[in-house]
């Protein structure tokens, strides 16, 4: 489950697809509905991931409901937390709370000053400074829990190898790369060759790193097996009832992409097609049917199943040899005015996952966890 704490943010990330913000803040009855939800569960082991806007902006909230969560949970359960933050407000105070309840962090940095700079001019410092401490004051927290994400700004492009070079050099443990959305303009033919070129010097970094370390920070190129994922012909777990986003105002959404309350869609009449997969209030009767549901609502709308007519530049999903492991986000027409195909994936979202899925075949397979030695 994912909260929407607040629909507000210390920063203004031009890519963001929260386009519309606002001051809202989650009721304390939305949370504690929400909570209550969450320990209804059939699944034993759940996780609770707390975002906005920026979750750390109502970091009192975070505090109260997990105070609530950990006096209500049967000792059969386990509850895990996780923060979703742009990393410019982890304080030592904020830290130490986080530590002492095994947090884990998805941290949204892009990299060297540079690129940085796209999300804000003054972050980077804050975020590098946050992650000295981590390092030092939560070492549980960044050495197992720690996930930084990149959202690739196409002004950012140029600069992706050395943000990851930087991100190696601060011994980041994991490290996931994805275009932004809504930027189909700015991909020009001429960015697109220099994101390959860029990807390909991430891969030479990676491949030297992991010679050295035996270390596989891109979460991508971390693999043990040559096997193929299975074929399930769904292209993304939004259309599954396994996960769940509340809204601000409590209204529940299969994906925090589809929540509403502080965006307006670029393209409207492909917005229709999605809102019947709201799963409604969190507080309603209905919720856990509607969450039940889902998967029928998904396949009504035609954009999270791979069929004849999915298609990209590179022709048919279908027939693509990475299907399989593709992670081009299947709403991301969403952010696009000048797309009326719900089959059709972004130019730019499929040359991204076209050349890394590439090198991603071509890295080392890795030894399982716990597998004996080959030496």
């Amino acid at each position: 489950m994912t909260l929407a704490l607040t629909g507000e943010c210390n920063l203004r990330c031009r890519y963001c697809y929260q386009n519309a913000k606002s001051g809202t803040r989650m009721p304390w009855a939305v949370l504690t509905s929400a909570a209550d939800r969450l320990l209804e569960s059939p699944t034993r082991d759940v996780e609770l991931v707390f975002a906005g806007g920026e979750p750390l902006l109502e970091f009192d909230h975070i505090q109260r409901v997990v105070d609530y969560l950990d006096r209500r949970t049967p000792s059969r359960r386990t509850v895990q937390y996780t923060l979703a933050t742009n990393g410019t407000m982890l304080a030592p105070e904020v830290i130490a709370f986080l530590d002492k309840h095994g947090f884990g962090i998805q941290l949204s940095f892009d990299g060297v000053l540079p690129a940085q700079s796209v999300r804000g001019r003054r972050s980077f410092a804050r975020i590098d400074e946050a992650l000295d401490r981590l390092r030092v004051d939560a070492p549980a927290i960044f050495w197992k829990r720690l996930t930084v994400g990149i959202t690739l700004d196409a002004q950012a492009v140029p600069f992706l190898a050395r943000s990851f070079a930087y991100f190696i050099e601060q011994h980041l443990p994991v490290v996931v790369i994805s275009p932004a959305n809504g930027q189909a303009a700015r991909w020009t033919p001429r960015v697109i060759q220099a994101l390959e070129r860029e990807l390909k010097a991430v891969y030479v970094a990676a491949r030297r790193h992991y010679a050295d370390t035996g270390r596989v920070p891109l979460a991508v190129f971390r693999t043990t097996s040559t096997e193929p994922p299975a074929d399930t012909g769904i292209v993304c777990g939004g259309a599954t009832p396994g996960s769940v986003t509340v809204d601000v105002d409590g209204e529940t959404y299969a994906c925090p992409f589809l929540a509403e309350s502080s965006q307006r869609f670029a393209n409207q009449r492909l917005a229709a097609i999605v809102r019947p997969m709201r799963t409604g209030n969190v507080a309603s009767p209905a919720f856990w049917k509607r969450l039940a549901d889902l998967p029928l609502r998904a396949r009504d709308t035609g954009m999270f199943h791979i069929g004849p007519e999915r298609h990209s530049l590179h022709g048919q999903c279908l027939s693509c040899p990475h299907r399989l492991e593709c992670t081009a986000c299947p709403l991301s027409v969403l952010a696009e005015p000048e797309h009326d195909d719900v089959q059709r994936i972004p130019d730019y979202i499929c040359a991204f996952n076209w050349t890394l899925m590439g090198l991603r075949k071509r890295f080392p397979v890795q030894a399982a966890p716990g597998a004996p030695s080959q030496g």
